[in-house]
């Protein structure tokens, strides 16, 4: 006799279950994209900004391992947290990330890089 707490899923019901769940994954990707390439945009495009976080050498290496520790952070606690604060979180590692990224528009002209950032969120949006 089979255990009536068992609950089965169609294939297709799993399928679409599957599409359902991925397509919120790639939405916030594409929010965090969004905000990284925002935020990097911004931090080139101001001239203080870029002084205070490229005239000073310890800054660049301080802003790369509060990344990293914030996705160590982030990853060791994010069961525990709400959805609110987890997003949260991410909002604000997009925003970190984006301003550690604002030194790609010291190499490359702003063109190529929107449309790299157009592209990239396009794939995960589409």
């Amino acid at each position: 006799m089979m255990d009536s707490s068992y609950r089965t899923m169609s294939v297709d019901a799993n399928a679409a279950e599957q599409q359902r769940f991925m397509v919120r994954v790639y939405n916030w990707m594409t929010a965090g994209l969004a905000i990284t390439g925002f935020m990097a945009f911004y931090v080139a495009n101001s001239p203080a900004m870029m002084n205070i976080i490229f005239g000073n050498p310890v800054v660049p290496i301080v802003l790369i391992i509060a990344q990293i520790g914030l996705v160590f952070w982030l990853a060791s606690r994010v069961m525990q947290m709400s959805a609110s604060q987890a997003t949260g979180v991410f909002m604000l590692y997009a925003g970190l990330t984006g301003i550690t990224f604002s030194a790609i528009f010291m190499a490359y002209t702003s063109a190529s890089i929107f449309s790299t950032f157009l592209v990239t969120a396009g794939t995960f949006g589409a």
